[in-house]
């Protein structure tokens, strides 16, 4: 493919640095690439010189006033002669030279244009809008780089179809051992003769950021208003730091009076050819800008790990799942107030630069100039008719062009939410590798079809294999769980579908998630099941059925998963709770519901937890009685007999019901009476099956959280059940102190703490596990630590990176405290659109009630979340870190090498996609002859 990208200039900024990394890209896939620039005026001699050493010519031309013939010929020439099959126009000047240049060679070059943003519309000029609306009906594809762009083209009249949004993608530092992990060292300033100048920046105060062109419009006299009525504790803190070419005109007449009559350090450095060098080495990011298209900056400086302040325009909210926005129509006092405060609190994050770049990743990914150019490509390809040459694209652009068309049905295995799917996620031929007894999801998205969903055919339409379908229904998160945390529908409740999907009569249906679960179930027959995935479904505007047809290959693993879980997640249940959502009150079928409950909550890989008892007494003689009738409290319908024990595997340890009480007499008379209760003999069958599961390694978890005030306390508690109950373990919360070691039997500290504090030394026969809390994203604040939690926000690798974690700390379990918690307030709070708790939605909550004629139920049924089923494909990794450690320890170390997933409780990759392919390569440690199966997705 032979590429021509035309643009006006070609000075420092960041639309330039967009066309170099285009070029770049677009070379290093095989392109034949050429630059022109029709203004000479600023040219950036450094950009030039890479191009020139990449082996991309730049073509200067020096276009005469007004519109230039001259420069209509050069440019056609120059298709001719290199026979250039796109033309690739930044912004409208260069659409209409591409346009005249192509009326005279109108069979061979197609014109794609990309609009970086629509300033020259706010003059006014009536000529301007009818030059877009005109020249861009001669383009083949129209591209924008952001939702505003787009809604300007479509009120000009531009058809929908021929537009897409491609965001503007940055070379971002590919090595993370470029990030600086010690205070920057000083710059001066650029010696640019200005009235306010600082003579370097101090090496004791933290660093604001403000990158970008320092001329009207972006926002700097707001920032500089704000700025001189901040506190004096904020300028003790802060420095601020602009960096970029200035205005002459603007910097003398609009700012130097704002700096001279203020207070605070400030710092102009001047242009840089290094921007990277500033993310790197500041604290914060602040654009107070007053229009933006993409904004460049902002996304360069966030997915350095940068918070940023940024102005509420519409350029920046496609950001502000990751920022802060404020708005620039109130008085500057306001803005002052609120940048104090922001800035306050971001000088309180404990993190180092490694670890917020780490936590950026996945937007990396997402906004990098890679997947940019990716996404270019496909278009031209699309565009180009010239057999030979399309051929050629094809074969280069296979992993890309692939993909089916935004508005076709499309599939991924991979576990991921479908917020963080990207392009080069959705796949054509589906390659499972799957254990007996393991399950796993393929996303499905479903751009409006009715009919019945796809099923297995051929081999794979079996007993060894099952499926069964959801449909995921969005949570609307209208109040961020964590700084930065997007805003509206995130999918997370997955419905079961047992009918065809209804037709609709009205407009077409919008995209909708579907997730067909996969499950390997105990079988002798072949080893590799091929088959497919089909399916004749219809659009409900017009009744056309769309065959759906996805080659499907699963390889059956000599593994069974039905012994005792590497990593067991516990998580307390409570069934009153349940009946609250269900029916707002206590109810006939609570006993029934609980058993639904507890048996999904097994199935997922997740043991209960029972609660508390308040009252374990009511007289003095059942005080000295030994009789619990535990098969019948509190009634035999909800007895853990019925409800809860029937579900759990037999290596299950049980946990002992703890009680509210501080009377240390009430506490060892509870002890004691557990202990005859274990050790007489039972006449009663059901009850003997209870005791015997109670005699199975039991553990109370006797505190939550210990304050160093509660210690005192808590010992005396730990050395009651020692003394009078020495069968039981003891669990608490905390970290294994020294001084609780000959007390307490299992120890769940917070990762983090594991981090600071290191890996303990325990005794024999006490166990380590960790706790995920609501810490993770911050209780009572917006600022997360960088520990993995359970919120609905984040992708799947916050739950998908435990099975490493445990690998990582040695530990045997994971404690993760409630499953419904947030259904105590279903009297008053509708629980699937609203389960924000402890300042973070989903937290505590994993399932979802439903309720008969809800979603297409017809009975009272627990609704998994999507998050439970990423947590149950955790618990499926650990199972082949530990077979990939026993059987293959060489292959293992080289895997865990090779993808680096963790680094401590906060440093740790976020990114899903490489917690498949690390899955991937355990199994090709495991299967040798696995290891020429197809995998789809690269080696890191």
């Amino acid at each position: 493919m032979r590429i021509l990208i035309l643009t006006q200039y070609l000075a420092k900024g960041g639309l330039e640095r967009i066309v170099g990394d285009l070029a770049l890209q677009f070379q290093q896939r095989g392109c034949h690439v050429w630059v022109a620039v029709y203004e000479s005026d600023g040219l950036d001699t450094t950009l030039c010189e890479t191009l020139r050493r990449n082996g991309i010519v730049t073509l200067v031309w020096k276009k005469r006033s007004g519109f230039c013939w001259r420069t209509v010929w050069q440019l056609f020439r120059t298709c001719r002669n290199q026979r250039i099959d796109i033309i690739h126009a930044h912004d409208l000047g260069a659409l209409i030279y591409a346009v005249c240049a192509r009326f005279l060679r109108p069979k061979n070059t197609k014109i794609v244009h990309t609009q970086h943003s629509f300033v020259h519309l706010k003059k006014q000029l009536k000529r301007y809008a009818f030059y877009e609306r005109i020249f861009s009906s001669f383009a083949s594809h129209i591209c924008t780089v952001s939702e505003k762009v787009f809604r300007t083209y479509t009120e000009l009249g531009v058809p929908v179809k021929k537009i897409s949004i491609v965001p503007n993608g940055i070379a971002f530092p590919e090595n993370e051992s470029l990030v600086p992990v010690a205070t920057a060292p000083h710059f001066r300033p650029a010696q640019e003769k200005s009235s306010w100048r600082s003579e370097v920046c101090r090496a004791d105060k933290r660093r604001l950021l403000s990158l970008g062109r320092i001329v009207r419009g972006k926002g700097l006299e707001h920032l500089l208003q704000a700025w001189t009525q901040m506190p004096a504790l904020v300028h003790n803190k802060w420095q601020l730091v602009c960096v970029g070419p200035w205005d002459a005109t603007f910097f003398h007449e609009v700012l130097t009076p704002l700096l001279e009559a203020g207070n605070g350090d400030v710092v102009f450095t001047g242009p840089t050819d290094s921007p990277f060098h500033f993310y790197l080495t500041s604290d914060a990011f602040v654009s107070l800008s007053e229009e933006e298209g993409m904004p460049l900056a902002a996304h360069e400086a966030i997915g350095s790990g940068l918070p940023a302040l940024l102005s509420d325009i519409d350029g920046h909210r496609s950001l502000s799942r990751m920022a802060t926005l404020v708005a620039l129509d109130g008085p500057p006092a306001t803005l002052a107030s609120t940048l104090a405060s922001w800035l306050l609190a971001t000088a309180r994050r404990t993190g180092t630069r490694l670890e917020y770049w780490q936590q950026r990743e996945n937007f990396r990914s997402r906004h990098s100039s890679a997947a940019m150019a990716e996404h270019y490509l496909r278009i031209f390809a699309h565009h180009i008719r010239s057999a030979l040459v399309l051929m050629a694209a094809l074969a280069m652009l296979v992993p890309c062009i692939t993909i089916a068309q935004s508005d076709s049905p499309q599939i991924t295995d991979l576990i991921e939410k479908p917020e963080y799917l990207d392009a080069q996620d959705w796949i054509r031929n589906i390659d499972l590798r799957l254990s007996t007894e393991e399950s796993t999801l393929l996303t499905f998205r479903n751009p409006g079809l009715c009919g019945s969903l796809p099923h297995l055919q051929g081999e794979t339409l079996t007993a060894a294999v099952s499926l069964h379908w959801f449909r995921g229904v969005a949570l609307s998160v209208s109040k961020p769980s964590y700084e930065g945390a997007r805003l509206g529908p995130h999918t997370d409740a997955l419905v079961p579908v047992t009918s065809p999907l209804p037709c609709s009569d009205g407009p077409a249906q919008p995209v909708t998630w579907y997730f067909a679960e996969v499950k390997m179930r105990a079988s002798d027959g072949p080893l590799v099941l091929s088959g497919r995935l089909e399916g004749a479904m219809m659009t409900s505007s017009d009744r056309v059925s769309t065959l759906l047809s996805w080659p499907l290959q699963i390889q059956r693993l000599p593994f069974r998963f039905e012994g005792r879980w590497s990593l067991p997640l516990r998580a307390e249940f409570i069934p009153y709770y349940s009946a609250l959502a269900h029916d707002g009150q206590s109810s006939l079928h609570e006993g029934k519901l609980t058993e639904q409950y507890v048996r999904a909550m097994v199935e997922h890989r997740l043991l209960p937890l029972k609660t508390w008892i308040k009252q374990p007494f009511q007289n003095e003689q059942e005080r000295e009685s030994s009789t619990f009738s535990l098969s019948r409290f509190p009634h035999p319908d909800l007895a853990i007999s019925k409800t809860v024990f029937p579900s759990l595997p037999a290596w299950a340890e049980s946990d002992v019901p703890r009680i509210d009480s501080d009377s240390d007499e009430t506490r060892s008379a509870y002890w004691k009476r557990w202990r005859r209760y274990l050790s007489e003999e039972k006449q009663e069958s059901l009850e003997q099956s209870v005791q015997k599961r109670f005699q199975n390694n039991p553990f109370v978890y006797l505190w939550d959280e210990p304050k160093q005030s509660e210690w005192p306390l808590l010992i005396r508690f730990a050395r009651s059940v020692r003394e009078h109950a020495p069968e039981f373990r003891v669990l608490i919360t905390t970290y294994p102190w020294s001084s609780l070691l000959n007390l307490v039997q299992i120890f769940v500290p917070l990762l983090d703490t594991l981090s600071t504090e290191g890996r303990p030394e325990l005794p024999e026969g006490t166990e380590l596990w960790s706790y995920v809390s609501c810490m993770s994203h911050g209780c009572n604040s917006s600022t997360s630590s960088g520990e993995p939690d359970f919120v609905v926000e984040r992708n799947a690798s916050y739950i998908r990176v435990w099975s490493w974690m445990a690998h990582h700390f040695n530990l045997s379990g994971v404690l993760y405290y409630a499953v419904n918690n947030m259904w105590r307030k279903s009297k008053t709070v509708d629980v699937w659109s609203d389960i924000f708790d402890f300042t973070g939605n989903g937290d505590g909550t994993l399932f979802y009630p439903g309720k008969p004629g809800q979603y297409g139920l017809s009975e009272h049924t627990p609704v998994p979340s999507l998050r439970l089923k990423i947590w149950r494909q955790t618990s499926f990794d650990a199972e082949y870190i530990k077979l990939a450690e026993e059987h293959n320890p060489l292959c293992f170390r080289k895997v865990n090498a090779a993808f680096a997933l963790i680094q401590s409780a906060r440093l740790w990759k976020r990114d899903s996609r490489q917690f498949q392919m690390a899955r991937e390569k355990l199994i090709d440690c495991l299967v040798p002859q696995a290891t020429d199966s197809a995998v789809r997705r690269s080696n890191p």
